[in-house]
């Protein structure tokens, strides 16, 4: 991951803390299940020709 994506999670991260928000993949939240390949599912964070999934952000640190 570049710095650059990085300390931009780190801020959005900082900001679902200050709000109180979360980011999760579905709106059931954190569910701990994997698709067929046993992956995680992932939002995309996408933009300066990088791609970056995460599990989770949810002001107390964001799941890699």
């Amino acid at each position: 991951m570049s710095d650059k994506m990085d300390e931009f999670l780190d801020k959005i991260d900082s900001l679902c803390f200050e709000y109180g928000y979360e980011i999760h993949p579905t709106v059931k939240g954190w569910t701990g299940k994997t698709d067929d390949n046993g992956k995680y599912e992932t939002i995309a964070i996408i933009g300066d020709n990088e791609i970056q999934e995460v599990i989770h952000i949810d002001g107390d640190g964001r799941g890699k």
